[in-house]
């Protein structure tokens, strides 16, 4: 069919050749058909490739064509010249012309002429895909053996480049073969499709066929190679690598070969012999993939050259796969080997957030816990510990893990849930009964604080099972001997008292663990237990033995040593005591003054006792001034002096600072003038007792008295209008009033605080003005309060406030402005944080409400009055050290906010070791902070380090610290480390603004490590 064609073809031309040449000898017939001789014209000139002349005559037959007679077919063909020729000069608007021809022109044969033509172009201009069915719709019954050749190889080539490598396999199959000028192409085609489909064989044959051949000699001899390795010649294929790098020219897959004879040495184990094919590879490219990475990084680690394995290693941190948890792994092993147990301990964190390899992940947690344990870092170590017990409950470390978990517990003083850890643990190695020991003395002092003296008691004597350090196990006696005295055992308490006395010579400093473990508070407390058995002459000497270098105590202890010999009505001695406690000084010389004045009562002196009283009832300064008042006033009612005992209580019921007094001083001075016949006084002086103290336990006393008063001068009439004035329940009432009351106390006294909650709103429905009411309105808030109900307690605490001054007005205050504080309303908070101000009893509760004055203004962003305030507060005499350190930092606060950099750091260092955890946590941070400011990145990472460490429990500042941690590390260049630390936040922080900070930072380092990372992403 080919060759007919051809022949035919053929004939055409010569047909028109002949006619043309005839036109010398034919002027006549020419002239009557002139434009057969542009069509001529423009066939011989398109044969001989002159394109534009051919278009140009191929133009001029179609315009005469317009005004002669002129076949279809004679058009057809003009116009198939012109777009052929258009196509070969690659004019513009060819691929136009053509495209429209195909669409006009019906004829088979110049429609595939110019489909092959248009499929060339496209082939040109390298649009394979467009070309692709051109080529096919050109067929090949009008074209040469050469054109066929050329549309085939053209053709296999678009599908190759189309990804159509079934198609491309086909054809190049057939090329391969044919000897000719495609001859050598198709075997490369064809040799690469073949190994692309794994048939090496016929890919190697055909490699072999075309391996010198100039244009793919530097690229075929590296495909044989990998033959070899992918068929199994291992051998053959390394000889060959290696032959083939140590040529002259180099081919230009060398960086290949070097990493094919790297990859068969390490398949071997021939580490070494691998690492420098390796290298070579490393150095020479742009980028390496995680697979030939880790191979090299495996290589160094296998012949123990750390530093270059931990360098390859570190790249594979974000591989989330089995490759990257195996590369983690190992190279925490290298920083270990290395001795960087910080770089170690985030190596297997990474590994130990991945579960492709189970075991792995399992080790990993336990080494990052016990590094984390070691270095300090005890959140971290917590958390890994915890989850390789949740995660891994049958664990072979099961054991070990809780053990030391339970250790990390406790310096963050979590006792309890060391303790509960420790139960579950079944291999008991010796720092198993060392950790026990102290877990359960520390969950011991925690129940104690909590007033859960029953538990404390049993813990106390769990820690003593197994006993190994002898200062815990003396602490333990000391506080089981407490207890006891507590619990009003006495017997019990000086047993253990004593076992205490002989374990603490033995101990060392017992002091450092309980400060409060000393000889003299035992014998302190035996001494109290004497006198608790009746046996006052034991407990006088146990007293004796309790003095000691400090005064404070000594003072006490001769107080108490007075009070014994009080007792045993040895007042010539106990003088003597009271004396000298009172030339001691402190508190105690007071109380010593009020006690020796009742000893001189006891002996009769009643004139002494009187003005030993009068003396210290009237000095402002003494906290045991109000009880001599009320004291000097009772002996004087005794001694029937009833209007010089009228005159010494009257102050007790007007001075703020013996508020407590003045309920039962009223009842003195009601009873005084009802002695003196005053009865209309001694009204007055009962009812200030009914309206001004509602909630006070006298009020009931006052009111019979009343009562009684009313009824004796006939005046029933007015005791009734008295409770009416009041809203005061009548006799009946006020006993059904006093009976729902009881009901609601026993559930307060039971701590049932959800049904003394209901009793309590049942009781004040039933009497809102009652009895009662105030009392029930605090303890009703204070149910509350325990309920963690924070908002319905406040309501209740207000009432408590707008009534007369109680005994509850200064905790309801405090209450209540802590509530407040919590729910973040600052200017409500101050408001009663100033109430507390006016109504505090004691210094402790005055320096409360200054700290808290400070504090709400703060977070108000008040500054000028927290400052204030601030100032206030560290002016009070004898400040608590964690409030005065409080107005430290608010001052440092407030001084970087203004700008005074400068004096907050000075302040920020004086308080890193505050007795405060939460003021020497952020001071411990901004120190830090400070320092990385200042670029001295070498102190501001042990600063953050050490914070971390000090910081246990403050997850804020914990997390603030591993952020600026991480920004060090970045500023190092060390992104490693940098990324480790952000990663375990992101993961782990529960904090969401800092989260989020961490993801930002964790973002900006991945950047920072990709641009100087040769890994391929």
């Amino acid at each position: 069919m080919s060759y007919l064609s051809h022949r035919q073809r053929l004939f055409f031309c010569v047909a028109i050749l002949i006619f043309c040449s005839l036109k010398t000898g034919a002027q006549e017939l020419l002239k009557n058909r002139p434009n057969q001789d542009w069509l001529c014209l423009s066939n011989n000139q398109f044969e001989s490739g002159h394109y534009r002349l051919a278009i140009q005559s191929a133009n001029a037959f179609l315009n005469h064509a317009r005004t002669t007679h002129t076949s279809e077919d004679e058009k057809s063909r003009a116009v198939w010249i012109r777009t052929l020729s258009q196509l070969k000069l690659d004019d513009l608007g060819a691929e136009d012309s053509a495209l429209q021809f195909l669409q006009q022109h019906v004829m088979p044969a110049y429609k595939q002429r110019v489909s092959l033509a248009l499929a060339h172009y496209y082939f040109e201009h390298e649009q394979l895909t467009k070309a692709i069915p051109y080529f096919e719709s050109a067929g090949i019954a009008n074209l040469t053996n050469e054109e066929i050749a050329i549309a085939k190889f053209e053709l296999a080539y678009a599908y190759f480049n189309s990804r159509r490598f079934d198609q491309a396999t086909t054809l190049f199959a057939s090329i391969k073969e044919v000897p000719g000028k495609y001859f050598v192409q198709g075997n490369y085609y064809y040799g690469l499709l073949a190994y692309n489909d794994s048939k090496y064989e016929e890919a190697l044959n055909s490699f072999q066929r075309i391996q010198n051949e100039p244009q793919y000699k530097g690229i075929v001899p590296y495909y044989i190679a990998e033959i070899y390795y992918f068929t199994g010649a291992r051998k053959k294929a390394l000889e060959e690598a290696i032959r083939l790098t140590k040529q002259k020219d180099k081919l230009f897959y060398d960086n290949e070969l070097y990493l094919l004879a790297a990859q068969v040495l390490f398949e071997e184990q021939r580490y070494g012999e691998a690492l420098p094919f390796f290298e070579h590879y490393y150095d020479n490219v742009d980028a390496i993939r995680k697979e030939e990475l880790y191979e090299m990084a495996y290589s160094y680690y296998r012949v123990n050259e750390w530093k270059h394995a931990i360098d390859k290693f570190k790249p594979l941190s974000d591989a989330q796969d089995s490759l990257g948890q195996t590369s983690m792994y190992l190279l925490g092993d290298c920083y270990l080997k290395a001795k960087d147990k910080k770089s170690a301990r985030n190596a297997f964190g990474v590994c130990s957030d991945m579960s492709f390899n189970v075991g792995q992940q399992e080790a990993s947690l336990l080494l990052y816990g016990k590094l984390s344990y070691e270095l300090g870092f005890n959140q971290d170590a917590v958390r890994s510990f915890k989850s390789l017990i949740q995660s891994f409950p049958g664990s072979d470390y099961a054991g070990e893990a809780k053990t030391y978990l339970s250790d990390v517990l406790m310096k963050s003083q979590r006792y309890e849930e060391a303790y509960q850890y420790l139960k579950t643990v079944l291999d008991k190695s010796p720092d198993y009964w060392r950790i026990w020991q102290k877990a359960t003395y520390g969950y011991a002092m925690d129940e104690y604080q909590q007033g859960e003296w029953t538990q404390a008691q049993k813990l106390l004597n769990a820690s003593l099972l197994q006993p190994s350090d002898k200062a815990y196990e003396a602490a333990a006696y000391f506080w089981l001997g407490e207890l006891a005295t507590r619990n009003d055992r006495p017997e019990e308490a000086l047993n253990y008292l004593k076992q205490f006395m002989v374990k603490v010579d033995k101990s060392g400093n017992v002091s450092k663990i309980s400060p409060q473990a000393t000889l003299a508070n035992a014998s302190l407390l035996m001494g109290y237990n004497a006198m608790n058995q009746n046996d006052y002459a034991a407990a006088q000497g146990y007293f004796a033995k309790a003095k000691d270098s400090d005064q404070t105590l000594s003072a006490m202890a001769t107080a108490r040593e007075a009070d014994a010999a009080f007792m045993r009505k040895n007042y010539k001695d106990a003088l003597a005591l009271y004396d000298k406690a009172i030339s001691l000084g402190g508190e105690d010389a007071d109380y010593a003054r009020l006690q020796k004045a009742i000893v001189l009562g006891a002996q009769g002196k009643s004139v002494e006792k009187i003005s030993l009283l009068q003396q210290l009832a009237t000095n402002q300064n003494s906290k045991y001034a109000g009880d001599a008042r009320f004291e000097l006033g009772s002996t004087l009612i005794e001694e029937e002096k009833y209007q010089s005992a009228i005159n010494a209580m009257l102050p007790l019921t007007t001075d703020n600072n013996t508020r407590n007094f003045a309920a039962r001083s009223w009842m003195k001075i009601g009873f005084a003038y009802q002695q003196l016949d005053n009865h209309k006084k001694a009204v007055d002086a009962y009812k200030h007792v009914v309206t001004d103290f509602p909630s006070s336990t006298e009020r009931m006393p006052a009111l019979d008295a009343l009562k009684s008063l009313f009824v004796e001068s006939n005046q029933p009439e007015a005791f009734a209008q008295l409770l009416k004035e009041n809203n005061l329940p009548s006799a009946g009432s006020a006993q059904m009033d006093s009976t729902y009351y009881a009901a609601a106390e026993a559930q307060i006294a039971a701590a049932k605080w959800t049904l003394a909650k209901a009793a309590l709103n049942n009781y004040l429905e039933k009497f809102p003005q009652g009895i009662f009411a105030t009392r029930a309105h605090y303890y009703k808030a204070e149910s509350q309060w325990k309920l963690k109900e924070y908002e319905g307690a406040l309501p209740d605490f207000d009432m408590v406030l707008n009534q007369p001054w109680s005994e509850f007005t200064e905790p309801s205050a405090a209450r209540a402005a802590d509530i407040a504080y919590k729910l973040g309303r600052f200017d409500k908070a101050a408001d009663y944080y100033a109430q507390l101000r006016n109504t505090a009893m004691s210094k402790e509760q005055l320096q409360s409400a200054y700290a808290g004055l400070m504090n709400a203004y703060y977070k108000n962003e008040k500054l000028d009055k927290a400052a204030s305030y601030a100032d206030t507060l560290s002016q009070i005499p004898d400040l608590n050290l964690t409030l005065a350190n409080q107005a430290k930092i608010i001052k440092a606060k407030v001084a970087t906010q203004k700008g005074h950099e400068r004096d907050a750091l000075t302040i920020y260092q004086s308080l890193t070791d505050a007795s405060n955890t939460e003021v020497a946590a952020e001071a411990r941070y901004r120190v830090a902070e400070s320092y990385f400011k200042q670029g001295n990145l070498k102190e501001a990472e042990s600063a953050a380090a050490s914070a971390l460490k000090l910081n246990a429990g403050n997850d804020f500042w914990i997390v603030k610290s591993y952020l600026l941690i991480a920004d060090i590390l970045t500023k190092q260049k060390d992104y490693f480390n940098a990324k480790a630390t952000l990663q375990s936040l992101v993961k782990n922080t529960k904090i969401a603004d800092l989260k989020k900070e961490a993801e930002r930072k964790l973002d900006e380092v991945r950047k920072l490590e990709q641009q100087q990372s040769k890994l391929k992403q």
